[in-house]
């Protein structure tokens, strides 16, 4: 069995694009997730998960999304 996740959350910062060796476009970002606070804690928690895209959704991300974009991955 595979496990599966689907996260949403605001990208940290700036897609950040380059190409591999053979041309293929990679696109990094920083994901902020954030989670619903624990009922002993003061603020909710945010988790901060680094995101790497190939190909089309590469240049995608790049071309359309910047820092605040609500991404779901």
């Amino acid at each position: 069995m595979i496990n599966n996740a689907v996260l949403v959350g605001r990208m940290g910062n700036d897609p950040e694009m380059r190409y591999s060796q053979s041309g293929t476009p990679i696109t990094k970002f920083r994901l902020a997730v954030t989670r619903p606070r624990r009922a002993d804690a003061q603020e909710d928690e945010t988790d901060w998960l680094n995101i790497v895209c190939f190909g089309k959704t590469a240049e995608f991300v790049a071309q359309y999304l910047d820092k605040g974009s609500l991404v779901g991955v």
